[in-house]
């Protein structure tokens, strides 16, 4: 395979003075209004001993060193010198170390806080049937492929979404992995739910009773990689998993597994990587604000799980670091999505992604004859093109899983903190509305 280099990165200094915006930007949140704290007489409440919502951020792949890239990354490639919101998260949350049970040690915790008077919520980016048996504890047949899917539907839940529609559609639908004709989507619809299967649905139908929301057959596709206009975003996902549990105030407990960090890292796909990375930036900024905003009745966790490989800048000179940072920040796909674009592209297809999203791709004659002729696998053309320019290189790691905390009292009692307050009928709240 012949590699040919583009010649529009040619120092970082011209680069990041010239007139060109990054691509790379922070994803546009839609950030529903955090309840303000109630005043009453012009004097204001006191804080609450305990939180009554709480979100758990569970985030797979998340070391201190791919932190320490997170953050280096979107300070350089958004030319800014505030600190990222993962940092700030960390300058005011109790960090606990904890062992590598640390996630087991989170099962059954939606049910216990279903049983104890808090609605219920999971957004995951991967397939809900894999992970939501864990925190729902739920109990599935000893076959050798349960019904997981049925399962679900018949667990006490208020919000679920993620990855997984195949296995609850009947298996006459198109995509569909079951092997029987139950339409799971209908059967919850039927008994007063909703069943958000595609992204019409997220923005024309009112929600009602429980909310399924699957949004891809399998996985949700990386943040840098989702058209909006076939899957809605992670982070909106999570916004509206947010609005739906705190309708009128009520208390709710909700588990936000991110995977994405941990796909891409085993991938070692760098944009896939840094996106991700930034994605979940946005939404702890989110919850950084709710929990400011919540006088001790919206705590936050985040279990950062660690990693066994961690991306690291291989260049030394300011200006080689920041055209690194530079060249992927201006990458529209990850490595991934790049060559699923181009499998099965013609001539045309390939020139126009090589100057829309790719841009200053140059490759060579023979090897989009070769991607046309289905020899060459695109997305192994493009990384041999981007990453020998790219100075980031991968290295294996040894990282555990740690906790941190906020608003949530004797945080150093890790998972069991969490576990002591959900264990408790939630407190009344102290806030008010401007409507009340």
């Amino acid at each position: 395979m012949k590699t040919v280099f583009f010649g529009v990165f040619a120092t970082a200094a011209a680069l990041l003075t010239s007139s060109v915006a990054p691509v790379f930007a922070a994803p546009t949140v839609a950030k529903p209004t955090a309840t303000p704290v109630a005043v009453i007489d012009d004097k204001p409440i006191a804080r609450a001993s305990r939180p009554r919502q709480i979100v758990i951020v569970v985030a797979d792949g998340l070391s201190p060193q791919l932190i320490s890239f997170g953050n280096d990354y979107i300070r350089k490639s958004l030319q800014q010198d505030d600190a990222t919101a993962i940092q700030n998260f960390q300058s005011s949350a109790k960090t606990v170390s904890v062992g590598s049970d640390a996630l087991n040690s989170l099962k059954g915790v939606l049910s216990t806080a279903q049983k104890h008077g808090y609605k219920t919520g999971l957004v995951t980016s991967e397939d809900v049937t894999k992970i939501a048996p864990l925190f729902y504890d739920i109990a599935l047949d000893k076959s050798s492929t349960p019904d997981v899917a049925s399962a679900i539907i018949n667990t006490k839940f208020d919000f679920i979404a993620g990855g997984g529609r195949s296995r609850f559609l009947p298996k006459a639908t198109v995509g569909s992995t079951r092997d029987d004709s139950k339409n799971l989507a209908k059967t919850l619809t039927d008994a007063g739910g909703t069943a958000y299967f595609d992204v019409e649905s997220l923005t024309e139908d009112e929600s009602k009773g429980r909310v399924l929301a699957l949004q891809n057959n399998g996985v949700l596709n990386y943040p840098l990689d989702v058209e909006q206009e076939n899957e809605s975003s992670f982070d909106d996902l999570v916004s509206l998993a947010l609005t739906n549990l705190s309708s009128e105030n009520a208390p709710f407990v909700l588990v936000v597994h991110d995977g994405f960090l941990a796909r891409a890292l085993a991938a070692k796909d760098t944009p896939g990587v840094a996106e991700s990375y930034h994605h979940l930036d946005t939404i702890i900024d989110d919850l950084n604000t709710r929990e400011s905003d919540g006088n001790g009745e919206f705590g936050v966790a985040v279990l950062a799980k660690g990693a066994t490989t961690a991306p690291y800048v291989t260049a030394i000179k300011p200006t080689e670091i920041n055209e690194t940072f530079f060249i992927v920040s201006n990458l529209a796909l990850s490595y991934a999505g790049a060559g699923n674009k181009l499998r099965g592209a013609d001539a045309e297809a390939i020139s126009d992604f090589a100057s829309d999203q790719y841009k200053g791709w140059k490759i060579s004659s023979s090897d989009k004859a070769a991607i046309i002729a289905g020899t060459l696998d695109p997305e192994t053309a493009i990384r041999a093109s981007y990453e020998p320019a790219i100075a980031i290189g991968y290295k294996d790691i040894t990282s555990e899983s740690s906790l941190q905390l906020l608003s949530i009292p004797d945080a150093d009692k890790g998972v069991h903190a969490i576990v002591n307050v959900i264990s408790q009928a939630p407190l009344a709240s102290t806030q008010t509305t401007e409507s009340e």
